[in-house]
Parts: structure tokens; sequence; C-alpha cells
């Protein structure tokens, strides 16, 4: 879905809520130049780091060990941008469209960027989330994905 509409090779990208970090992986090796993972988790912060190792990424890779609103907080005052946002949070917390706001908000997203994010199907999901437009949205079973471009 990202590589017919987005180049990734040599892209800045985020993953928030990493968990394994498979997204920023994925971006990773699809060419991505460097990945930031933020993921609150010891444990999954251990699995993230283990797999950036096993993919031989982890130098191409930061990891903040933080709860996504201080997470995206340090991102901000670093001013921090990226390419392109990897969204996947746990479902039934109605956090997609809390943290679209947020990333809106801190102007973490360069100009032409993309976000793309992970949802339940049953979740609602605004066309419009400041500059970030939806365009596109797919469903596979109880999952959705929405991406997002940045239009300012």
């Amino acid at each position: 879905m990202l590589e017919s509409r987005f180049e990734l090779a040599g892209a800045e990208v985020l993953d928030l809520f990493a968990g394994s970090g498979a997204l920023g992986i994925e971006a990773l090796s699809r060419g991505a130049a460097h990945a930031t993972f933020v993921e609150q988790s010891v444990p999954a912060v251990a699995v993230l780091r283990t797999n950036l190792e096993a993919s031989k990424f982890l130098s191409s890779a930061k990891i903040l060990r933080a709860s996504i609103d201080r997470g995206l907080d340090q991102l901000a005052a670093s001013e921090a941008r990226f390419d392109g946002v990897l969204l996947d949070p746990p479902y039934g917390e109605e956090l997609v469209p809390l943290t679209l706001r947020r990333i809106d908000g801190l102007g973490l997203v360069r100009s032409g960027g993309w976000v793309l994010a992970e949802h339940h199907v049953d979740d609602h999901i605004d066309g419009d989330y400041g500059t970030l437009q939806l365009t596109r949205s797919r469903r596979y079973g109880k999952t959705g994905l929405a991406l997002f471009f940045e239009r300012s």
C-alpha cells in the first residue's frame, strides 16, 4: 500500500506503539534510511532490540522507551521530522485519532510525508487531522488500514 504511493528508499520513519518493531523493520528492509521506534513496554523493547540485531538494522535505528505522549514530546523537542509514520496502537482504546491529532499538532511529519495507521474496523477514523488527510483505506477482516498524506 505504501510502496505504490511513496518512496521508502532513504526515508526516515517513525514506528509508534512499536512492539516487536515489525513495521519499522519492514520499512528498513525496503530501503528506509532510519527508523525511530517508540515503545513503553520493557519486555517489548528487549524483543525489538533482539529483532533489530538479528535483522542487522540496529545501527539504522533509535529506540525510545517511553509512553507515546512522552516519546512524541521528546521527538518534538528535538525538532525531529519524519517522512513517514507507522502507527499500530492497541485496539479498543481509540488511540488512532488521539495520536493522529498529536502527530499533526507537533508537526512531526515532513511536508509531503505520510502516516499509515492500523486500527480496528469499528474505530471511527476521520478524513482529516489538521494537515493529515486520509487518502486511502483498506479493510482486512477486523483490521483496517488508513493512509494519510501530509498536505501543508
